[in-house]
């Protein structure tokens, strides 16, 4: 059986059931805009299993001694998949900024991120020295660089709120809120500026995939071409280490057939 050319771990902060297949639509969106001829069929999306409720309401960050071992299980798949080689393992890691787009270097999330992602280098490093790889610093800092965030500012709905069905949701609804929508449909740089954008709409959780589903890829280009959070995420994207071999690698990749 022949196997995936790629496969990404994807993981959200969000802890509604659809939440996977959220992330996972808008993923194959920013792939295209790191590689215009990326066969995303070719990719396998994984979700998380014991991480998943360390991942909720972002617990990986919780000092509680109750989430010590929810956040051990997810240190753990983070190193598993990264030292994936035969088919190369990434990590898409979605978390929102909290903070608006003009304020997001000073996103707490983004930087409590990246010092737990610091608690991965032992782990890293003992699987490469059983694997009889390199392990040096620079050879273990490589592999965490395989673990991705996607991050929206505001939140995730600031790219949302960007489709054209969200209008078509308000519309169903109640109609109160269609001026604004017009509004940022209009001028779409305004949602990265906005301070918790789901508080001002008809349209929540329930609706995020169906949303994911409806943005195609012209949106995607007009988002990138802001070079706001959705740029800055593509950006992150094309600095990760062998991502882009990676993406070319499903060109021409034969499909794997699923298991019975």
């Amino acid at each position: 059986m022949t196997s995936w050319a790629l496969s990404l771990l994807v993981l959200t902060e969000d802890g509604h059931p659809g939440a996977f297949e959220t992330v996972k639509l808008l993923t194959h969106k920013l792939l295209r805009l790191v590689d215009g001829s990326v066969a995303t069929h070719r990719i396998e999306f994984e979700p998380g299993t014991k991480s998943k409720a360390s991942t909720r309401a972002n617990r990986w960050k919780s000092k509680s001694p109750r989430d010590h071992a929810l956040r051990a299980d997810l240190l753990q798949e983070l190193a598993t998949k990264v030292l994936e080689d035969d088919v190369p393992g990434y990590v898409i890691f979605h978390i929102d900024g909290d903070r608006t787009w003009s304020d997001h270097e000073s996103s707490e999330n983004v930087r409590d991120f990246h010092e737990f992602v610091r608690r991965l280098v032992p782990l890293v490093e003992e699987g490469l020295i059983r694997r009889r790889l390199p392990a040096g610093e620079a050879d273990v800092r490589e592999r965490l660089r395989r673990i991705c965030l996607l991050t929206p500012f505001y939140s995730i709905e600031a790219w949302l709120y960007q489709s054209g069905h969200v209008r078509e949701l308000c519309e169903r609804r109640c109609r109160k809120h269609l001026q604004l929508i017009d509004r940022w449909h209009r001028d779409r740089s305004l949602l990265d500026e906005l301070e918790k954008p789901k508080e001002l709409l008809c349209v929540g959780s329930n609706d995020h995939r169906e949303l994911a589903q409806s943005f195609d890829h012209d949106l995607a280009d007009e988002l990138y071409l802001l070079e706001k959070s959705f740029h800055h995420t593509v950006e992150h994207l094309e600095r990760c280490p062998g991502l882009a071999a990676a993406l070319r690698l499903t060109w021409n990749h034969p499909i794997r057939t699923p298991p019975p």
